[in-house]
């Protein structure tokens, strides 16, 4: 973690030492929506017995601060409010069990940008562009419930009531689903992209983005083991559609 924070500084000093020597060739303020699918690699069902995973819808808004140089490189960073999660389906003593676990963050993802096209407002095709680097999310909210035959169980009353636990494991003191998880999230994520100029101060940008998490989800007293006494770190994956519109403040 440290080394990727000194990562992140130390690129960012150099590209604004580099900056103080280039003109800036343009700074855009604006917004964007993300629709697309969430995936949590490696679950955790906390000693119960493991269940397939099912598609599951994954959204993001937020606001997007973008500063290019040379035309070409920039520094992009955003603050988006992130929905995502999984959903799980299994039979238990022949009892259909759906489990949904949903994950709210705010997302700070700081971009290194490149565009592969040179800027000009005669083209008429867009600039094509490349965004990569590290996204810090900060867990908001959590909702973590289970369908057992029709009828929901919370967290507590499915493991308590109903789940079966072959490797007797205990369970620590439960207060609340947002202690299941960890508080704060750590990513990788990159994206290609196309910007189109609808005016001399508008730009509408289409994304393919990609995140795929580093740190895992589980809180420390909470990581249980499969069925064959193996631990596998949980993580997050979202894949999306990203639709932005910025406006060119300088």
């Amino acid at each position: 973690m440290k080394h990727i924070l000194y990562f992140v500084l130390s690129a960012f000093i150099v590209t604004s030492a580099q900056a103080q020597v280039t003109s800036i060739s343009s700074i855009n303020v604006g917004g964007s929506v993300l629709s697309g699918l969430s995936l949590i690699a490696e679950q955790n069902n906390y000693g119960a017995p493991e269940m397939t995973f099912q598609p599951t819808s994954a959204y993001t808004a937020g606001v997007t601060f973008n500063i290019n140089w040379y035309e070409n490189l920039g520094l992009q960073i955003e603050g988006n409010y992130g929905f995502q999660g999984q959903t799980y389906f299994g039979t238990q003593n022949r009892i259909d069990v759906y489990k949904y676990v949903s994950l709210n963050y705010v997302q700070i993802p700081i971009f290194f940008k490149y565009t592969f096209t040179n800027y000009s407002r005669s083209q008429i095709a867009p600039d094509l562009y490349f965004v990569a680097g590290p996204q810090f999310g900060f867990l908001q909210s959590v909702k973590s419930e289970y369908v057992v035959n029709g009828s929901t169980m919370s967290f507590e009353e499915y493991h308590n009531d109903f789940a079966y636990n072959p490797l007797n494991q205990r369970h620590p003191e439960y207060t609340s689903d947002l202690e299941l998880f960890n508080g704060f999230d750590l990513a990788l994520a990159s994206g290609f992209g196309a910007a189109f100029e609808l005016s001399d101060y508008l730009i509408l940008t289409a994304e393919s983005r990609l995140t795929w998490g580093i740190s895992d989800l589980n809180a420390r007293d909470w990581r249980f083991p499969d069925l064959r006494n193996n631990y596998a770190a949980s993580r997050n994956y979202v894949w999306g559609l990203k639709v932005g519109l910025l406006a060119t403040v300088w």
